[in-house]
């Protein structure tokens, strides 16, 4: 599960998920489960009737990297304007108006954020260029002549084909980018506004001629994006001309760690992604709607799993908890007619009910609700710490067998690729493309920690305008470049909805993000003890993170002789009365995700060829979901899991003559 309730009801995740903005298929899904469950009365006391309700829009991104050579940190802003709508509204955007955000970005980039000081000339450019694309510019004074230089360059650009119109913007920029002197890429810098515009634009130069000259068909009038998913997207880029400091600037970079690609060459050199994959997931990325990206209010579990399990239940849906999937028997039909499945316990009743109850939200326990086992088997889980959604645990259940026919006709496999190795043996052993596809995908282990802090994040030394974030909308969703954990975001709006005691709540919830470095040699599943171990790791690992690095960013809480660390004494552990920060510390929440089932699926260059389409499994009654999937941008994001689920779906209606199966979900077909 994605979350589970912890002690004092806090909140605790396999990794740091968001909604962007741009999940045109995700939204709206989401906002249908929230509607019914309301018509059903299904939640009556919790305060979130609908996903607006549940979310929180975030337009602020904050990449701050370290100059080795000038030994300070630098903080680039970017904050996104809020734009009419909500993702799933409307249709994607135009080449005109896509072209009017990436103008406003990189003017963003140069002029600074528009919440700095004497800065309202960027936010009207934000504002216009994504909230207000087709209305007219300002009738007076240097925005107006602005507006009316972008809005004719605009015009300009766009006469003709739209192969002529990309030759127009690479010799605009070409002429612009040597004009201010960047073209040998010495001035090229993140340190300063004017580097940071050179580096924009040498970026977008090396970007549209690599388009025009690999992506861009005029045939199809469309991108081909997949033509050039077997390069690295450096590399790509390099061929076309972008400079060593902005391919390894803070720009460039975000797209392999946004995607926690930047450790999986194993070399140390910035990662492997493949390039189309992630030009694609870029250009939705800006084509987002109302913020750029929303935080739950809850726990993923809690906000988004929690009301799908309660109203499918409400529809008649049969749910069997604590049973593992041990083999998916290979045939030599076109069809699936066996499954081993292993019950792992049984319930005390007819069934299990998941829902703990906290401030009026039914939400996932992070354990078993052990007074509904078996009690034999309740008493040893708790005794022995097992967990069973773990491929150490060694828990042997009762082996059942599923045939078609008698217990199922179709059957929809969500296992993700990596765990498949486990549980499909016989079709992999007999099968080519299942064996490529499990072998040959990558995946990286996602590490996490959550802090909780007693004081408020102005009162730690944050403040928003300081770093050029606004009052509203606004807080710190930070990319900070250095590893292992490279990402950390303010998630104070969790903590109302813990059960903390009501004298000694926590004020701040921040939650870190990044890649474990994999060690030499695959663990055996018989070694019991290496989930703790690797726990532990994370735990040491984010210690000397934030001892190295927290001092920059919360600055009232820093240890008097280790200026650049973080005070452990300003964190809240389990128990309000401790006083001791090693074990505040320790009280925090650490995860290393190294099952199988938690690895983040990455796009590695060459490998999407291997990925199977929901629909292509090779047997008539077996349908593939997930973001391992070949189902368009080929991706790991929440997005991509609906996109595949709607395909393998889709298909399903049409084998069952239910018309045309749902509207094609793909983006690039």
């Amino acid at each position: 599960m994605a979350s589970g309730r912890g002690p004092n009801g806090r909140v605790e995740e396999v990794g740091l998920h968001l909604l962007l903005g741009f999940y045109e298929h995700a939204f709206p899904m989401f906002a249908d489960v929230y509607r019914e469950r309301t018509e059903r009365g299904l939640a009556p006391h919790s305060p979130f009737r609908t996903l607006q309700d549940a979310i929180v829009p975030n337009n602020a991104t904050l990449l701050v990297t370290y100059d080795t050579d000038e030994g300070r940190w630098i903080n680039w802003p970017l904050v996104f304007p809020t734009t009419p709508g909500h993702p799933g509204d409307g249709s994607p955007l135009t080449p005109e108006q896509l072209f009017r955000r990436v103008v406003a970005i990189l003017l963003e980039t140069a002029l600074g954020s528009p919440y700095e000081k004497h800065n309202r000339l960027v936010q009207s450019i934000l504002d216009r260029a994504f909230a207000k694309a087709q209305g007219e510019p300002p009738k007076d004074g240097r925005e107006s002549r602005l507006f009316g230089a972008i809005r004719g360059a605009v015009r300009r650009l766009n006469r003709g084909t739209p192969k002529q119109s990309l030759g127009r913007v690479i010799a605009a920029m070409e002429h612009l980018l040597a004009a201010l002197g960047g073209k040998s890429g010495k001035r090229i810098t993140a340190r300063t506004r004017s580097g940071r515009m050179l580096m924009m634009l040498d970026f977008g130069l090396a970007l549209a001629k690599g388009i025009a000259a690999d992506v861009w068909d005029d045939v199809t009038g469309s991108m081909e994006f997949r033509r050039i998913n077997d390069r690295d997207l450096r590399g790509w880029l390099r061929d076309y001309g972008a400079s060593e400091a902005t391919l390894f600037g803070p720009i460039v970079t975000f797209f392999y760690t946004g995607t926690f690609e930047a450790l999986a060459d194993n070399q140390g050199r910035g990662g492997l992604l493949a390039a189309g994959t992630a030009l694609q997931f870029g250009a939705q990325a800006l084509g987002y709607k109302g913020a750029f990206c929303y935080q739950l209010r809850l726990g993923t579990a809690d906000t988004l799993i929690m009301p799908m399990y309660e109203v499918l239940a409400a529809r008649g849906v049969k749910f069997h908890f604590f049973h593992k999937v041990a083999n998916i028997a290979y045939t030599s039909a076109d069809r699936i007619d066996r499954i081993e499945i292993d019950r792992q316990v049984k319930p005390v009743g007819d069934s299990y009910d998941p829902r703990i109850w906290i401030k009026g939200n039914p939400c996932w326990p992070a354990q078993p609700l052990y007074e509904q086992l078996d009690p034999p088997d309740a008493a040893r889980l708790r005794e022995g710490g097992i967990d069973l959604e773990s491929p150490w645990s060694g828990w042997k259940g009762e082996s059942i067998t599923m045939e078609r026919g008698r217990d199922f006709d179709d059957v929809i496999l969500g296992i993700p690729a990596k765990a498949l190795a486990e549980c499909c043996t016989e079709i992999i052993a007999r099968r080519e493309d299942w064996r490529n596809m499990v072998e040959r995908l990558g995946s990286a282990r996602v590490m996490s920690a959550q802090l909780w802090f007693g004081r408020s994040l102005k009162q730690l030394g944050f403040e928003l305008a300081g770093w050029g974030m606004g009052p509203a909308n606004c807080v710190p969703n930070v990319v900070t470049y250095a590893n292992p954990l490279f990402s950390w975001l303010d998630q104070s709006q969790i903590v109302d909805n813990e059960d903390w005691p009501a004298d000694s709540a926590p004020k701040t919830l921040a939650m870190f993000t990044g890649i474990l470095p994999d060690e030499p040699g695959a663990p055996s599943f018989d070694d019991r003890g290496y989930p703790l171990r690797q726990d532990a790791r994370v735990r040491e690992m984010t210690f000397q993170w934030l001892m190295d690095h927290m001092g920059f960013f919360l600055r009232n809480a820093v240890p008097a002789a280790y200026p650049q660390g973080l005070d452990l004494s300003a964190l809240r552990g389990r128990d309000p009365d401790e006083t001791d920060p090693r074990v505040k510390f320790a009280d925090q929440f650490f995860t290393s995700n190294s099952a199988p089932t938690n690895q983040y699926m990455i796009a590695l260059p060459g490998t999407e060829r291997y990925r199977l389409r929901p629909d292509g499994s090779g047997f008539s009654n077996l349908y593939l979901v997930g973001d391992w999937t070949d189902y368009g941008v080929n991706i790991g994001y929440m997005e991509g899991c609906v996109v595949s689920a709607k395909t393998a779906v889709g298909a399903l209606l049409v084998k069952y003559g239910h018309g045309a199966g749902l509207a094609a979900a793909t983006t690039d077909r």
